[in-house]
């Protein structure tokens, strides 16, 4: 079920989960972890901005994408997805543009925001879920 990575006294513990079959119930799983010494479990810090930003140009001809404009948990596992989808849409806004590219960016933000926010939300709510309701 669980991989044992590194195995010294000195080197924590870390443990993939490299297949767990059906038989095995999320309470066997918490029990791995609650029964992990705390002296073998490696605290890795992630995060996300909170949608922030009232414009991601602060200076014209520039924006932000990707985590600059709005990092996320890894939660959902869309951060890279996230940022591709915001650089073909800024490429589609710049490429198509009649207007200076101050009003191309603002278009893409536009287009980007809404749904980048949505994204860092479920991803938070769901961290929530795992932490909350799976790691009990």
């Amino acid at each position: 079920m669980f991989e044992k990575k590194k195995s010294n006294d000195t080197t924590p513990l870390i443990f993939i989960a490299t297949s767990i079959p059906d038989s095995v119930s999320v309470e066997e799983v918490r029990n791995v972890v609650r029964n992990t010494p705390p002296n073998k479990i490696i605290e890795v810090y992630v995060g996300d901005s909170p949608l922030q930003w009232t414009t991601w140009s602060k200076q014209p001809g520039v924006s932000l994408m990707g985590d600059a404009a709005h990092s996320m948990l890894p939660t959902l596992a869309m951060g890279v997805t996230t940022a591709l989808q915001d650089a073909a849409a800024l490429t589609n806004c710049i490429d198509n543009a009649e207007t200076p590219l101050t009003e191309a960016l603002k278009e893409y933000e536009n287009a980007r925001r809404v749904p980048s926010a949505t994204l860092q939300l479920i991803s938070r709510v769901a961290m929530v879920f795992i932490e909350n309701v799976l790691c009990g």
